[in-house]
């Protein structure tokens, strides 16, 4: 058994959604905001916990 555990944890204070709207509010786009993006990462290794 390993006595030690580990988890890879992203925290971002200022994060925000995680989305982007572009446009007026009749005609937008939603892009992936950074925060997004980096939740997502799976290599080398994905996130255990993330605050945002």
């Amino acid at each position: 058994m390993n006595k030690y555990a580990f988890h890879i944890t992203y925290f971002d204070a200022f994060a925000g959604s995680g989305e982007i709207k572009i446009g007026n509010e009749d005609d937008f786009k939603v892009i992936e905001g950074a925060t997004q993006k980096i939740v997502d990462i799976s290599s080398p290794g994905s996130f255990d916990i993330y605050y945002s």
